[in-house]
């Protein structure tokens, strides 16, 4: 009896030993799982912020070209018809995308970014709707003949009566793009 004992005592160890490790290898794959997948999120996280900031952050500074022509008088058609072009590309990627977006910062983020990015697309598509009233004064400009372009009293007044309202617009859509941005 004393040798079953003995002999189960010195196996014991063994047993208990090959039994921790069995345990540790089996939740060590769940710790390292859920390691990898913190990883890849906080990757993923990061790219898509940088493909989110670089397309509102291209449709701010187009706005901000396209709200100059009217605050500036620019009378360069090549210049006013890139502004109108370059800003018609980014707006058209940022809406493009804005449901992808919200599906992306609904899965990495919590709800306040994605509220805040819900935020920043309303304001973006407030100003979009106030410059669209101005496509007559740019179509008026842009079918000028070359050289130096006149605004006619009608578009001044025109650009008299949504300058202040898309200069507003754009400030918002500044101030809500970059608490999201800065928030995200």
């Amino acid at each position: 009896m004393t040798t079953f004992f003995q002999e189960l005592r010195s196996k014991a160890g063994l047993l208990l030993t090959t039994l921790i490790i069995g345990v540790l290898t089996v939740f060590s794959d769940y710790i390292v799982d859920n390691i990898k997948t913190g990883i890849n999120r906080a990757n993923t996280r990061t790219t898509h912020f940088d493909v989110i900031s670089k397309e509102l952050s291209a449709f701010i500074f187009n706005a901000e070209l396209a709200e100059e022509i009217g605050a500036n008088r620019i009378s360069n058609k090549a210049y006013i018809t890139s502004i109108i072009t370059d800003y018609n590309t980014s707006v058209t990627s940022l809406r493009k995308n804005e449901y992808y977006h919200y599906a992306l910062i609904h899965k990495y983020w919590n709800e306040e970014a994605y509220q805040q990015y819900r935020l920043a697309m309303q304001q973006a598509k407030t100003y979009d709707s106030l410059l669209h009233q101005l496509n007559p004064v740019y179509a008026q400009l842009t079918q000028q003949a070359e050289g130096k372009l006149t605004y006619t009293p009608a578009m001044e007044e025109d650009l008299k009566q949504q300058g202040p309202k898309l200069r507003s617009a754009l400030r918002q859509l500044q101030q809500k793009s970059e608490t999201f941005l800065n928030n995200f």
